[in-house]
């Protein structure tokens, strides 16, 4: 992951350690058991509402663009 991370010139998810198993750009690292396994794995259900302040920040920024 990090010479993908590295080999990237714009913030890409794999900054963040996300990976999503459908991005073509794994085909080459992870071989297709390891795709399916990362697909079907259960993801982190959060159950807490972000704090009121840290909600109107985050989507202050939504639908600006670059």
């Amino acid at each position: 992951m990090k010479d993908i991370a590295m080999s990237k010139s714009y913030e890409h998810p794999v900054h963040s350690m996300t990976i999503d198993p459908e991005d073509q750009i794994y085909n080459d690292k992870f071989n297709q058991q390891d795709l399916c396994e990362i697909r079907e794995h259960k993801g982190i259900e959060f159950d807490l509402e972000l704090p009121k302040e840290l909600h109107q920040y985050l989507y202050s920024y939504q639908g600006i663009n670059q």
